[in-house]
């Protein structure tokens, strides 16, 4: 009885010639799918990045305001402006150590010192977004969710700057539209 042939039901592959078709459109399909996992990394690393500034907003409000000023709002982004305070603090003191040749924790000095004159700029500049905090009905809003979701499409912002000593606020395009019959937040 004759043996049947072992490659039954498999294809063989076959080698593509470099400069056909079928090369150039796997390479375009290969490009297509890079650019679309560096999208992908580069929105979470930005979502990644309001999720925990909107982690720090909500465990630094104050429990017993029912709404905030301004002046407030604008001390409470001083504040988050100088959160890296004590870990500059501990690198110096790490460097301080005599006897030591090479600074330690180079890269995340540097990193902290950047994000602080982004931060700075930011604020100086074009303006900081921050949840609404401003409006009472946002900020009993805010207290209450719990950040999972970190796209923070559920907030809405308000930008705060601070020009030559005025403290300046506007509302961003808010996410939370305005119910008509009863004049409430929608979210």
């Amino acid at each position: 009885m004759p043996k049947a042939p072992q490659n039954k039901g498999k294809q063989e592959k076959k080698v593509i010639h470099p400069y056909s078709r079928k090369a150039a459109q796997m390479a375009r399909e290969g490009h297509k799918q890079d650019r679309k996992e560096k999208s992908k990394n580069e929105k979470a690393l930005r979502l990644n990045l309001i999720g925990e500034k909107l982690q720090w907003f909500h465990s630094h409000l104050d429990t017993d305001k029912n709404e905030y000023t301004k002046k407030e709002a604008c001390e409470l982004i001083e504040s988050y402006m100088h959160r890296f305070d004590s870990e500059l603090e501990q690198i110096e003191l790490h460097n301080s150590i005599k006897g030591r040749q090479a600074r330690q924790h180079v890269s995340r000095e540097t990193v902290i010192k950047q994000t602080m004159e982004r931060e700075r700029a930011l604020y100086n500049g074009y303006g900081m977004e921050i949840p609404d905090i401003v409006n009472a009905k946002h900020l009993v809003f805010f207290r209450k969710t719990v950040i999972e979701d970190t796209s923070g499409a559920h907030y809405r912002e308000w930008r705060i700057m601070q020009e030559a000593g005025i403290l300046t606020g506007f509302c961003l395009g808010a996410t939370a539209s305005r119910d008509q019959s009863r004049g409430e937040p929608h979210y």
